[in-house]
């Protein structure tokens, strides 16, 4: 009986041993747990920051050779749009390979020719526009300062004149020599373009056809370069013609200012609305015009601008670049601040390059799905599914 009762203890508290075992098994691995949590947590840390220092180290390099990167860029993206010409005139007509790059490269130096005889007659029209208008512009600034002290008496304010005619003429002498010098600086970027497109050019073989996301890359890029080129060209035709019928002075380098700009998005059309006011301001006050013309332009140009970029153009794009207006406006800020109005040409094309590339990569999909405007909550869930 007694060994009996023995054995039945030993089994009942065996149990209780196996629990404090388990208990003091758990008490030593919560340690190695948090330590693994923290370790982890350290290295995505660590990843965070190289990556932060990355992109810094990035942004100087492309702030420190943006002389040739403008150009080399440039040059890929007019690229992808003429090579078919090469491709259609070597593989199509079977024609020598020579004859496709002498074709495609006379098709570029040609509308080259015609951008660069453009931003001739608009700076020399900007340079003689200054001296003509200039002391018609101060007059009105006078006459607008002078009303807008009356309506302020009331409250004791005032504008003093002298400094703001100092201002005004400043701003106009920077605005003569700031026109001379982006015409030499546009010159030399059209120089070693052409020099980068005639290598990209050389190097393309017609034959071989671009497979996976390196198509989708020259697909989007050439159907939104050929399309916002198209739709500009219309609004800058637009804008001239609105601004000869009111004969508004230095229309056609306005008009020409206008297809430039409509290549930045949102930004560039709210610009090129607003930039005939001073001009006008200057007729107006030399008894040419009056408030109501002003007025009328302003409302023309406004629903050309509107007609074009959110009506015609979204219809004839379709999905275009597959990318959220707060993407395309943070990339409008930061490659304008890495490549200043160059770089804001080229923000919408690299962030959809960025979009397609970023979206071939299973690390880098959710990135790419948020450039496209997928909220995070569904990211996630997309993630999680996958």
């Amino acid at each position: 009986m007694s060994s009996d009762n023995k054995s039945t203890e030993t089994v009942s508290a065996n149990p209780e041993g196996k629990d404090q075992k388990s208990a003091q098994e758990e008490s030593k691995k919560e340690p190695f747990a948090l330590l693994l949590q923290l370790r982890k947590e350290q290295q995505q840390l660590i990843t965070i920051s190289v990556l932060f220092l990355a992109m810094i180290a990035l942004g100087a390099f492309l702030v420190f050779a943006k002389s040739v990167l403008i150009p080399f860029v440039l040059a890929m993206f007019i690229s992808i749009l003429v090579s078919p010409v090469q491709t259609w005139l070597v593989v199509r007509a079977k024609l020598p390979f020579w004859v496709g790059f002498v074709a495609a490269l006379l098709v570029v130096l040609s509308v080259v020719a015609l951008l660069v005889g453009l931003l001739t007659i608009s700076v020399n029209s900007v340079v003689a526009g200054i001296r003509e208008y200039g002391d018609q512009l101060i007059l009105s600034i006078d006459q607008t300062t002078q009303l807008l002290n009356e309506w302020t008496k009331p409250w004791g304010y005032n504008v003093d004149l002298d400094s703001v005619k100092l201002n005004a003429q400043e701003m106009l002498r920077n605005l003569a020599a700031s026109s001379m010098s982006i015409f030499q600086f546009v010159m030399q970027t059209v120089l070693l373009l052409t020099i980068f497109l005639i290598f990209i050019l050389l190097g393309k073989n017609p034959h071989v056809v671009s497979k996976g996301f390196f198509a989708q890359i020259e697909a989007a890029t050439r159907k939104y370069i050929f399309i916002k080129t198209i739709v500009s060209a219309i609004t800058g035709v637009g804008a001239w013609l609105i601004l000869k019928w009111f004969d508004c002075p230095m229309a056609e380098m306005i008009g020409v200012v206008t297809f430039i700009l409509n290549y930045i998005p949102s930004i560039g059309s709210i610009v090129a609305t607003f930039l005939p006011i001073p001009l006008l301001l200057s007729q107006q006050a030399h008894n040419q015009g009056s408030m109501w013309q002003i007025f009328w332009i302003l409302l023309l140009l406004g629903i050309l601008q509107n007609l074009m970029g959110n009506i015609i153009e979204p219809k004839i794009q379709g999905e275009g670049l597959k990318l959220h207006p707060v993407t395309i406006l943070l990339s409008l800020a930061i490659w304008g601040l890495l490549w200043g109005p160059v770089g804001m040409f080229l923000a919408a094309p690299i962030a959809a390059v960025m979009r397609v590339v970023l979206e071939n990569f299973e690390t880098t999909h959710p990135i790419a799905l948020l450039m496209g405007g997928t909220p995070i909550d569904q990211v996630f869930k997309l993630k999680k599914e996958e």
